[in-house]
């Protein structure tokens, strides 16, 4: 992989954090299994710091300092391209998602019963340029986003305060245990974007090991801080609604301003168009450095015709979305990138170097 541009260990999570939390504040319920509001809180926080468990691979990893194509590079090359082309399709697909879920945002909220095909186009070129001007730029932008972002949560939260109502909550485990630890487990395998860390490692500058883990506690206080102003605010009601985080931000209230939502939809298409670029330089770069013949700005712009054509045909059906955001495939795709492949890859690596001794 080209290291010649580096991006700094902060403004890299800081772009992986804008990610994981777009993928929080899209909650849709209608995706989940049946559980209470309260248990949404609990599952939260517990799915948050459990995924410590399963990236321990990834701090192996970061503790080495080798990202995953320096180490498939010791086998051979070809198993290089393997590996790459598996993490190109791998980060394809949540590119997908995230086009297909702002899709039915726009179309739900912003720009109900009118066709979204001319803006969804639009600002899949928008990223497309975003991403041809490379890693730093991105990362840039990624610390603006996350600053944005809080800060809008912030004032949204606090404007709420007056609404919060314990009494809102419903008993805990009220549907018992069983749906709740799916939850908790869909809130571990939602949590793919270290993935991104250990392919581009070799690009980043900086401490990378406590950086990630307070990267995973930051995550996971924010998500429960939201959840909880979420349940007691709208009670049964969130479970109810297709983006209930929006609804949440309607009732917002701050000094002149009536509501609120205003500001959370243009921070939601602002960290969209963050997590869009982002994964579109991610997938352009895995394949022009392990495919000489392809140019970094051939790969995006072919990427952008793709998911144009992909999100034109999908619409704004849930079909496909259901399809790669079912438990079982999104429990398949987190089990072999997230800790599989890295724990192998790790294991390797340790070989070659026990070998050499």
């Amino acid at each position: 992989m080209n290291t010649k541009s580096k991006i700094s260990t902060w403004q890299l999570l800081s772009v992986l954090l804008v990610l994981r939390l777009l993928s929080t504040i899209t909650f849709m319920p209608i995706l989940d299994v049946a559980v209470g509001n309260s248990d949404y809180i609990i599952a939260m926080a517990i799915g948050g710091f459990s995924t410590f468990i399963f990236f321990i691979p990834t701090f192996l990893l970061l503790k080495n300092g080798k990202g995953l194509f320096e180490i498939s590079d010791k086998v051979s090359k070809k198993l290089t391209k393997i590996i790459a082309i598996l993490y190109a399709l791998f980060f394809l697909i949540f590119i997908f998602s995230a086009l297909v879920r702002m899709n039915l945002f726009v179309s739900a909220i912003v720009f109900p019963q009118k066709s979204t095909a001319l803006f969804m186009v639009i600002s899949i070129a928008a990223t497309c340029y975003a991403a041809s001007h490379g890693l730093e730029a991105l990362g840039r932008t990624g610390t603006i986003s996350l600053f944005l972002f809080i800060g809008s949560f912030i004032v949204i939260l606090l404007s709420l305060i007056e609404r919060v109502d314990i009494n809102h909550l419903s008993p805990v485990f009220f549907y018992g245990i069983s749906p709740v630890s799916i939850v908790i487990w869909s809130v571990i395998i939602r949590t793919v974007e270290p993935a991104a860390l250990l392919v581009l490692l070799p690009k980043v500058s900086g401490k990378t090991l406590k950086s990630f883990a307070l990267w995973i506690v930051s995550f996971t206080v924010i998500t429960t801080l939201i959840f909880f102003f979420l349940m007691t605010t709208l009670g049964d009601a969130s479970l109810l609604q297709l983006f209930p985080i929006h609804s949440m931000a309607v009732l917002s209230r701050f000094s002149v301003f009536e509501r609120m939502d205003a500001l959370l939809m243009g921070m939601w298409i602002f960290s969209a168009f963050v997590k869009v670029s982002f994964l579109m330089f991610l997938v352009a770069d895995i394949i022009s450095s392990n495919f000489k013949k392809v140019s970094l700005n051939g790969a995006i712009v072919f990427l952008g015709i793709i998911n144009s054509l992909a999100v034109l045909i999908e619409s704004n059906s849930l079909s496909s979305f259901k399809v790669t955001t079912s438990l079982t495939v999104r429990s398949s795709i987190f089990l072999a990138f997230v800790v599989i492949i890295p724990m192998i890859l790790f294991l390797i690596d340790k070989f070659y170097s026990g070998a050499k001794e």
